[in-house]
């Protein structure tokens, strides 16, 4: 092993730009959920009695540890569901970078997720701060839709520039 020539390794490309910008995009989406769900945590005991106001109008003969049961379970199932969906979007991010299946399944979650927080937000946000918190679930949404787009055409064209350098060998 006397010679001292590098092996013939190639040099990783950079990223391209747009998938540099859906990065930067995919972390400010999922700050903007976390953000949510910690203003609803933390809001959660004035959540809890505009919750049980809003299940007993719904429900006026109910006990009234049924309401209580109800619109808890009502409230920590809207925050699951919506931390869980934004987890399952940050474990595809990555792939999503490599792969069209993930971008696919990325997609499917975010309709998901729209849907969801469509569905949860009369049961995350009530009350005076109701507005920042719906805000920033439209905020989350968008930026990780504007992301997925940026991640699809970066994917793409790193995969065009793959396919030209492996035919020019």
């Amino acid at each position: 092993m006397s010679d001292r020539t590098p092996p013939p390794i190639p040099r990783a490309a950079p990223l391209p730009r747009t998938i540099r910008v859906g990065q930067a995009l995919w972390t400010a989406s999922l700050l903007a959920g976390i953000l949510v769900l910690v203003l609803a945590v933390l809001r959660r005991t004035d959540q809890f009695e505009r919750l049980r106001t809003f299940v007993g109008d719904l429900q006026a003969d109910a006990a009234d540890s049924t309401i209580d049961t109800v619109a808890t379970v009502a409230f920590w199932t809207a925050v699951a569901v919506l931390g869980v969906l934004t987890l399952i979007e940050l474990a595809l991010r990555g792939r999503a970078e490599r792969r069209a299946g993930a971008r696919w399944a990325l997609l499917l979650v975010l309709l998901l997720h729209a849907g969801a927080a469509v569905l949860g937000d009369p049961l995350v946000a009530l009350g005076p701060l109701a507005p920042p918190s719906r805000a920033l679930l439209a905020v989350q949404l968008g930026l990780a839709a504007a992301a997925l787009v940026l991640t699809a055409i970066g994917a793409r064209s790193v995969a065009r520039q793959h396919q030209a350098g492996s035919q020019g060998r």
